[in-house]
């Protein structure tokens, strides 16, 4: 049995490994400036939203850029398409701004039970903040490279960079407690945890592990599988669809927009497939130079709440969701 965990979490990491590498090689990111003005004026969702704002800019990134957090919701964005992002707290229940942190440099973002965590740019430092203040708890001094994502396991910071090394922190201290490199010889280390996706998706709820395995949104198909962490055992798999949105998970379901505004909800446990939401018209997804509006979805479990950022015409959706 133990034999089998490793083997299938290995195969996974190998195919993460090959996917970022190829990725970074052959679609180095643009330097080209992104239109922000929206293109639709509106979408109209057949669920009536709790509020709806459209003066937040959210970027087209495949990293997080929104989570929710003890009655917040966290962006990196802006509040004008004239402002560069930086991230921003808001009232779960309102939409309204609460505080707001850093620069340009914030570029990714993930959680605890009672902090919040930022990956940055410019040198790569990771900070600990205070969800309901955003005073700093931590933050690191050295460079280790721009981080590309954070996971948070068994009070554990997991940090990808694009440097040469895979960094795990404690989230209490700040402190490194390890730093493994990401390739020994010519090939992929064998040590890296299994939460080192390098732009993949993999979020858990418990000891079940959700892999997404396509972030080139929404140009590739891709597929969302469910994974008994403890056994290595595949729990279910969605089949490949086409995604406009990362993965959104909790107890509730696996959340996520699909490339025809319909915001899909798989049972956590079974993964029994349903749509919660239809936006109309269907996202502008494409354009002569490709996609370049940004979708995110975020769900609060606590308190039921699910939100979706339409990049596309500017506008962040809550929503009260119904029992599964």
């Amino acid at each position: 049995m133990k034999k089998k965990n490793i083997s299938l979490w290995q195969w996974l990491l190998s195919v993460v490994f090959i996917i970022f590498w190829v990725w970074f090689m052959f679609y180095p990111p643009s330097q080209k400036p992104v239109p922000r003005a929206p293109v639709i004026t509106s979408h109209n969702s057949s669920m009536t939203p709790l509020w709806v704002r459209t003066n937040y800019y959210i970027d087209s990134k495949d990293d997080a850029q929104m989570v929710a957090l003890g009655n917040k919701l966290f962006i990196i964005g802006s509040a004008s398409d004239k402002e560069l992002s930086r991230l921003i707290a808001l009232d779960a229940r309102t939409g309204d701004t609460i505080w707001q942190y850093g620069d340009r440099n914030v570029d990714v973002l993930t959680d605890s039970v009672n902090k919040l965590f930022i990956g940055e740019l410019g040198g790569g430092k990771v900070t600990a903040l205070n969800p309901d203040t955003g005073a700093i708890e931590w933050a690191t001094n050295g460079r280790i490279g721009n981080v590309t994502n954070l996971l948070v396991r068994e009070n554990i910071l997991y940090v990808d960079t694009v440097g040469k090394n895979y960094f795990l922190f404690d989230v209490n201290t700040g402190n490194i407690l390890k730093t493994i490199p990401y390739v020994v010889g010519k090939a992929p280390n064998p040590d890296i945890p299994i939460w080192s996706y390098h732009h993949m998706n993999l979020q858990f709820v418990g000891n079940v592990g959700f892999f997404q395995t396509s972030t080139n949104f929404p140009m590739d198909k891709g597929d969302i599988t469910a994974i008994d962490e403890i056994s290595g055992n595949q729990i279910w798999n969605s089949g490949s669809f086409y995604a406009a949105t990362r993965i959104a998970t909790s107890p509730l379901g696996v959340f996520v927009l699909d490339s025809d505004g319909k915001l899909l909800r798989f049972g956590p446990t079974d993964g029994k497939k349903d749509q919660v939401i239809q936006f109309i018209p269907a996202p502008n997804l494409n354009n002569n130079e490709g996609w370049i509006y940004g979708y995110h979805v975020a769900v609060d479990s606590d308190n039921q709440l699910l939100f979706v950022y339409l990049g596309d015409s500017a506008q962040l959706f809550a929503f009260q969701l119904p029992p599964p």
